[in-house]
């Protein structure tokens, strides 16, 4: 009975959406179809308006295929419309009239989205302007522009007279890359494991490369599972050399009867094995040359293959009052940047779906499932005394691409302003092998709080300052995070939104230390008788859970950890305390019961300082310029 009158309320609850859509409307939003052109040699597009359009958003690659939601060559997003028409120009963007552009298109209207995908269209010709209309539109690329002509293209199952895809086992899967060489400007790989692929059909795997890694090789990693003897890789491939495009079709690679050719010492397993091997391990490799770049995003593009959206109401363990979503107007890239940016969910769902309607983020499509379920993460209601999660944001996460256990990490990144912003990069570990936390561990380069003015006992705890933190303990509540944290704040009363810095974790096998920009501030060495004994339970009779660690000494720390980025809002947890002073007070107390509600109803005290309608809001976001992880410089002993 009490499932069915669940489904009763949520399904009452999406004939709501509905009508009121259909009420606002008359009917479903049509997407309208852009139209291509070319003009003095350049892209034009127009896609025209119509009632309650807020937003268009464009992805698309010339004379290439372009499947489903993924990215193409250039994703753009038009922000408003001149005299009916939403406009985008390009003159980088080099067609000429006959080219086919493959896309998908995604409109706003009422703060739904509604896409259509696959499409396809001819580019057709524009007689130029009389008079230069200024642009409207911000271009998000997902790789740097260049002239894109009319592709000729050789199709063939011989070899061309080029380097060719070396496959190799790892032991996560394997990996396939072609060594750069002159002229080379793009690779595509599409594959199946144990599924053939014929001709240029799309394989379960659908990998577009726009640059080589810093070995020089066009590479693209594969970690759904370990191969065994007999598995089988059916692959194509296309190379685009000095714009000439070559494919390479109906391939295939069996572990244990093909070895690929390759002038390095193998081990069984495949992966090279370096003269000197680092004390890291990764996901993708136990052996990993000293000092060695292992993991780098610069954010040309947001990569869904490196980061994993958390969608969740959770709020973690402090009740935060944020949803976590994969909208991407939480999180994006621009220039070169990630933009992590908090906004009201209001502007989404309308104000009155927080205190009257359901919010379900459980889904069974790809990429859309709810990722925490505690703490009611995937379903609640809400009511005029418990809202809903009045504020949406991002917090994205390495765990399914990649994951290390010692190594030096560098995260260069601009703080957001705003009260009861909380901005935090960190690492969980991937499997919790000692427990439920903390008792696996946790471990926060930086986190901060973007008020410009807050204080408690003097000191000023806001916008000019970070802590860095080491979670750890038998299981909660136990934990010995005071024996571990450290706290920075810049010189001169200077805040950390006001530019960019880098922070930085050295992980060894004997201590951790956090640095700002390039400067050790802090370093945590646990005794010998490691982070049991900092936190002085040794004298006691629990039970230490890291006895029978790899590295008794440094555990929890001795698992491998994947990279998380996020910006929480609020919460009841305590990093706001209830008795620091704030310019314009702090509208819930830690003790309430309905804490969400009250920081809510107060918005007037704290979104000012958010500055939503300036620069679309980016003050509020956490700017991530790149994420860097190198292996330790420690050379393992007896590998």
């Amino acid at each position: 009975l009490i499932h069915f009158y669940k489904r009763m309320i949520i399904q009452s609850g999406i004939l709501l959406l509905l009508l009121n859509v259909l009420r606002c409307y008359g009917q479903l939003p049509e997407v309208p179809d852009p139209t291509w052109y070319e003009q003095n040699g350049g892209l034009h597009v127009e896609v025209p308006d119509q009632q309650g359009l807020s937003e268009v958003q464009l992805h698309f690659s010339v004379n290439k295929p372009v499947s489903g939601v993924t990215n193409g060559d250039y994703n753009v997003q038009i922000k408003s419309a001149t005299d009916g028409l939403w406009v985008y120009d390009d003159p980088e963007i080099a067609v000429k009239v006959g080219d086919t552009i493959n896309y998908w298109i995604l409109i706003f209207v009422g703060g739904g989205g509604y896409q259509k995908t696959d499409q396809s269209s001819p580019v057709i010709s524009k007689e130029p302007p009389t008079t230069t209309t200024p642009k409207t539109t911000t271009k998000k690329t997902t790789t740097t522009p260049r002239p894109t002509t009319s592709t000729t293209t050789t199709v063939t199952t011989t070899e061309p007279p080029y380097p060719t895809p070396v496959l190799e086992q790892t032991d996560a899967g394997f990996r396939i890359y072609i060594e750069d060489f002159e002229g080379l400007e793009h690779v595509a790989y599409h594959f199946s494991v144990n599924e053939p692929v014929n001709g240029i059909d799309y394989g379960q795997i659908n990998e577009e490369l726009e640059m080589p890694n810093n070995q020089g090789e066009w590479e693209y990693q594969w970690n759904e599972r370990e191969l065994v003897d007999g598995d089988t890789v059916y692959y194509w491939y296309m190379l685009v050399v000095n714009h000439h495009g070559v494919q390479v079709t109906d391939l295939h690679w069996t572990v244990g009867e093909t070895t690929p050719a390759t002038t390095t010492t193998t081990t069984a397993a495949g992966t090279t094995i370096p003269d000197k091997i680092s004390i890291t391990e990764s996901n993708v490799g136990k052996y990993i040359a000293p000092g060695q770049l292992i993991f780098e995003d610069e954010f040309e593009f947001f990569d869904e293959y490196t980061w994993q959206n958390e969608i969740t109401l959770a709020g973690g363990g402090n009740w935060e009052f944020q949803y976590y979503s994969h909208n991407r107007s939480n999180s994006y890239t621009r220039d070169g940047n990630l933009y992590l940016k908090p906004t009201l969910t209001e502007d989404k769902l309308g104000q009155e779906f927080l205190t009257s309607q359901i919010l379900d983020v459980f889904s069974g499509q790809p990429g859309s499932e709810c990722t925490t379920n505690s703490f009611y993460g995937c379903f609640r209601v809400g009511n005029p005394t418990n809202i809903l999660n009045p504020i949406t944001s991002a917090r994205i996460r390495s765990s399914i691409s990649f994951s290390f256990v010692y190594g030096k990490v560098e995260v260069r990144a601009k703080m957001p302003v705003g009260d009861w912003l909380w901005p935090a990069i960190w690492l969980l570990p991937i499997k919790s092998k000692y427990g439920q936390w903390p008792a696996s561990g946790e471990i926060d380069i930086m986190e901060s709080r973007g008020n410009l003015q807050m204080s408690k006992d003097g000191e000023e705890i806001g916008v000019n300052q970070f802590g860095s933190t080491l979670q750890f303990g038998g299981g909660y509540p136990l934990n010995g995070y005071e024996k571990a944290h450290c706290l920075y704040n810049l010189p001169g009363g200077a805040g950390f939104h006001e530019d960019f810095h880098t922070f930085g974790l050295d992980w060894t096998p004997t201590y951790l230390a956090f640095s700002i920009d390039g400067e050790e501030y802090c370093k945590v060495e646990p005794p010998e008788g490691g982070f049991w004994e900092l936190g002085e339970w040794q004298d006691t009779d629990m039970l230490n859970p890291w006895d029978f660690g790899r590295d008794k000494r440094i555990a929890p720390f001795d698992e491998q950890f994947f990279l998380v980025l996020n910006v929480a809002v609020g919460g009841t947890g305590g990093y706001f305390p209830d008795e620091a002073s704030n310019a314009n007070g702090k509208p819930w107390s830690n003790e309430s019961p309905q804490a969400m509600t009250d920081f809510y109803n107060q918005k007037g005290s704290w979104l000012p300082s958010w500055n939503l309608e300036e620069n679309n809001g980016e003050g509020a976001a956490m700017v991530v310029d790149y994420v860097r992880v190198w292996a330790s410089d420690i050379v393992k002993e007896n590998p």
